[in-house]
């Protein structure tokens, strides 16, 4: 039995409710009764999901209808709306999801929130993680030296000054995914309420960060001390370094 209440969160609007769908097929696979979990999804079409909480009960799944929110929108304003109602979940740690994701195992097996560095803990970017234990060939190593030469560090930084998710080049040292993070509730919305007020100031200005809210989520890790999770909470076996890593999360090949 898991001590806390998990709440895992995710934005499906427009098609990506089907891919929602899957990922809540899969969590029924992995999670038992005895698991303390929620799914909250914030959607455009509310009946849909609505009918898919109604199949599996055991999930917990409450509906948030939201507008009917486009690229890159879905993924720059969730902050916001995870700032609004993150205190309405029933939940003492949540856990952002994008909606095309794929529980593979139970991920409470292999997080301690007890021991996160200010109650949050980050995913390394599947794509820029390296370790000694998975090497990588000599054409992807030229590539690695190239990038740290050109950045200061791997990852896709964003760069521009104009955005408030500008890293500068002597904090450009670890590279975190925005497809799966968490966070204790409380430090959860402090963390949101940051990355909404960057993002709105970017909007205000007219900026898109590059890769929008994982450029933001970037920005405030290269700020902040946290916990860092392997790619195991956001796997792409399209990157053979990460062979032999346990899969918990899956990210869809789209």
């Amino acid at each position: 039995m898991t001590k806390y209440k998990y709440g895992y969160v995710s934005i499906a609007t427009n098609n990506y409710v089907h891919y929602w769908k899957a990922m809540i097929e899969s969590a029924i696979v992995v999670f038992n009764s005895k698991d303390k979990v929620s799914f909250c999804v914030f959607t455009d079409q509310e009946d849909f999901c609505k009918e898919i909480a109604a199949l599996y009960p055991q999930l917990n799944i409450s509906v948030v209808a939201i507008e009917s929110l486009k690229w890159p929108e879905a993924t720059l304003l969730r902050y916001r709306i995870y700032k609004q109602y993150a205190h309405q979940i029933n939940a003492e740690v949540l856990c952002h999801i994008d909606a095309d994701m794929l529980f593979m195992a139970n991920p409470f097996n292999s997080v301690s929130p007890d021991e996160w560095v200010n109650g949050v803990a980050l995913v390394a970017h599947p794509g820029y993680f390296r370790s000694s234990g998975n090497p990588i060939g000599m054409v992807q190593k030229l590539k690695d030296c190239y990038r740290i030469m050109k950045l200061g560090g791997l990852g896709t930084w964003e760069t521009r000054i104009c955005s408030t998710a500008s890293v500068t080049r002597n904090k450009r040292k670890v590279y975190v995914c925005g497809g799966s993070w968490m966070a204790k509730t409380d430090d959860f919305v402090r963390m949101v309420s940051i990355l909404d007020m960057n993002t709105e100031v970017d909007i205000s200005n007219g900026v898109v960060a590059k890769w929008h809210d994982e450029s933001h989520l970037n920005r405030w890790a290269s700020d902040n001390s946290f916990t860092l999770l392997t790619p195991s909470f956001c796997y792409d076996s399209s990157y053979k370094w990460l062979s032999g890593i346990p899969e918990i999360i899956r990210a869809v090949r789209k």
